[in-house]
């Protein structure tokens, strides 16, 4: 059996059972039904075992546990590999070493345990929020160290969270040193998406429904921060990849398109065209989200140098390497700069391309418009008009098509999505003869007064077209604006996004609104000041302030910044009282001490190394009346200090005592000095 001082002291044992439940709670939110049922369960025993009602678990049963979260986390992902499924498996053993901690080596390792778990989080939330509710962990983590460490049993449990914070106040000056002029290099790795999808929901494919299902996620896309004034909201069209083949249900990218470098290629001839115009533009910043994939996002005739991006045939801004985590870039556009070019055979036959024995309908409305103009651009502005006058009604729930998905769309029931209307066009243009091209991303955004950032969410995401006009280029074209014209010229909200009566309601309610602005102004800065600040942004802030840096001028800038943080924690070190503040049966103690100092002719000097035993001795001996009384405060203080009693209810016993020994009588011929406590 296990000696008492090695046990986990009681005091500290709510402090540890809270810092494992929110150490585990964030990542249950995305895990399954098993892993909620494993904390309930072990937590909920655990709390029964300390109350006396239950036994340690043999190892027999913790193996058991053991193999079924292993099952959990294969039934859940297919594998245990990979970054959701490693976390979970480092949880569940978390929780598990929960049911065998019983000494404090087993609290040790579960602490242990509790910090690395903690900085998991950040794998999956990175915003403010977040790192103050792992801070909130550190802290009830830190307490529990405390607690485990000290040696007297009836340490009262408010003093573990005081001392846990003020540790981490004195970390914070080193923490803020660190982060400011430590060396920042790129990471080493990168941590791939488990299903190899785009977190934001945008695909290479698109089929008739599918952006109509991303209008109900209110997930961020990315923010914009521009540097010049922004454009209106009818001419933010995000431009995210353009998808030129269509087999009658899908339209997907095709053929991979060449992506020009600036630092490894010869750039196109329009790229170096706007890099000389002088047209007005727009200059900004994208904050993008982790997506998984290369493309990014910009309006249309965009140039950017930042590193590591290219650009494809077709315009789009494209990253090296899949983006597994935040990515922010600088881009200026040009929408309204004139790009000159042409078309040549391999791609006009690309763009005119179209499935054999589809959509009889749309050819035939394509065959009679074309008769009736045979300009391209009359026949684009032909067709237009008949969308307007076919009487069209643009709706979040599209119904069901079939086989010939065009024909029956706009012959049959002219009810659909962004999607519906651009799948629809660039078929009726190809049919006519007119190069076209579908093009997917998002249009407008919600602006943020108070930071005075553009926010673009996942029910914003849009479909369009693009067609090729001769002396002209591509000149874009969306048939969702013709037919309802809202969709563009007003900003697109969450509440007008759903097709859901409840989540309409919550989100058009104003405080709903105001507290998500809010929230969005919070993580923009978040992201801008502290996620952001790379080698990159490192570097620049040092120059600015520093001028040119070197690695031991850095180390010297190190030292004084670390001094000049640490002075004040010093100061207050060296003039702090540095003796410990006394408990409460310490006070009760020096108190009955003073009392017969002053009345018993015993001087504090005397009595300075006297146990409870030898300090009631002699007031039984000077009071030989309030013998029984003496005898009680001795042995209450020798039953709470040595054997175990609760100190709550001996400190209402003692305080009874206090009552008589105050009435203690002067002793006569007493000259001894009360000296300072």
């Amino acid at each position: 059996m296990s000696r008492v001082y090695d046990q986990v002291p009681r005091h500290s044992f709510y402090w540890l059972l809270c810092a494992v439940l929110l150490a585990a709670l964030p990542h249950l939110l995305a895990s399954g039904v098993w892993l909620r049922v494993l904390l309930v369960a072990v937590l909920g025993y655990r709390w029964w075992i300390h109350i006396g009602r239950g036994h340690m678990l043999n190892k027999w049963w913790r193996t058991l546990l053991l193999l079924g979260a292993l099952v959990g986390v294969s039934y859940e992902h297919g594998n245990i590999f990979g970054v959701e499924p490693s976390t979970q498996l480092l949880v569940a053993a978390f929780l598990l070493k929960t049911l065998e901690m019983y000494r404090l080596r087993d609290a040790y390792v579960l602490l242990i345990l509790g910090y690395f778990v903690a900085a998991t989080t950040f794998l999956f939330y990175q915003g403010p929020l977040a790192a103050l509710y792992v801070l909130l962990v550190l802290w009830l983590l830190t307490a529990a160290l405390v607690g485990i460490n000290v040696p007297t049993r009836n340490w009262p449990a408010k003093h573990h969270g005081r001392i846990s914070g003020l540790i981490m106040l004195l970390g914070l000056p080193v923490m803020l040193m660190l982060f400011v002029l430590v060396p920042r290099f790129g990471p080493l790795w990168a941590i791939p998406s488990p299903t190899g999808q785009a977190k934001t929901g945008m695909s290479a494919t698109m089929r008739l429904g599918d952006i109509s299902a991303l209008s109900e996620s209110t997930e961020l896309a990315f923010r914009v921060e521009f540097f010049t004034t922004p454009p209106t909201q009818q001419e933010l069209y995000w431009r995210g990849l353009i998808l030129s083949e269509f087999d009658g249900r899908t339209w997907s990218v095709g053929q991979s398109e060449l992506t020009y470098y600036p630092s490894q290629h010869v750039m196109p001839e329009w790229w170096r065209t706007l890099q000389q115009t002088r047209a007005e533009g727009y200059e900004y910043r994208v904050l993008l989200e982790s997506t998984g994939e290369t493309w990014l996002y910009a309006l249309s005739h965009s140039i950017t140098d930042t590193q590591h991006i290219g650009v494809s045939e077709a315009g789009i801004l494209t990253a090296r390497q899949p983006l597994y985590e935040r990515f922010n870039y600088h881009v200026r556009s040009y929408p309204e700069a004139p790009i000159l070019g042409s078309l040549n055979e391999r791609d006009r036959a690309r763009y005119l391309r179209l499935p054999p024995v589809t959509e009889p309908k749309t050819r035939a409305l394509a065959q009679q418009l074309r008769e009736q103009h045979y300009a391209d651009a009359a026949f684009v502005a032909a067709a237009l008009q008949w969308y307007t006058d076919a009487e069209f009604t643009y709706t979040h729930q599209p119904p069901t098509l079939g086989k010939h998905a065009n024909d029956e769309f706009l012959f049959g029931e002219r009810r659909g999505f962004c999607e519906h209307f651009a799948s629809s066009f660039a078929f009726l243009m190809r049919a006519g003869g007119v190069p076209a091209r579908v093009v997917v991303g998002y249009q407008g955004g919600e602006w943020n007064p108070r930071s005075q950032h553009l926010s673009v969410y996942q029910y914003q995401a849009h479909a369009w077209v693009e067609v090729w006009l001769a002396n002209r280029g591509w000149m874009r074209v969306d048939p969702t604006a013709t037919v309802a014209p809202h969709r563009v010229e007003q900003e697109r909200t969450a509440a007008a996004s759903s097709s859901s009566a409840a989540r309409t309601l919550w989100y058009g309610n104003r405080w709903v609104n105001a507290l998500r602005k809010q929230l969005d102004w919070m993580e923009f800065s978040w992201q801008r000041w502290v996620l952001n600040y790379n080698e990159e942004a490192q570097s620049k802030w040092l120059r600015q302030w520093f001028g040119d840096v070197s690695p031991a001028k850095l180390g010297v800038f190190m030292l004084l910044f670390g001094a000049v943080l640490m002075l004040p924690v010093i100061i207050w070190a060296l003039l702090a009282d540095k003796k410990a503040p006394a408990s409460p049966l310490q006070r009760e103690f020096h108190w009955l001490r003073g009392i017969i100092a002053k009345r018993g002719g015993a001087s504090l000097a005397e009595s300075k190394h006297w146990s409870a035993q030898q300090l009631a001795e002699h007031g039984r001996t000077c009071w030989p009346g309030y013998d029984n009384h003496f005898k009680h405060w001795a042995e209450e203080m020798d039953a709470a200090l040595y054997g175990g009693a609760e100190q709550e209810q001996t400190l209402l016993r003692l305080k009874r005592l206090k009552v008589h020994f105050k009435k203690l009588p002067r002793q006569r011929g007493n000259n001894a000095k009360s000296d300072a406590l």
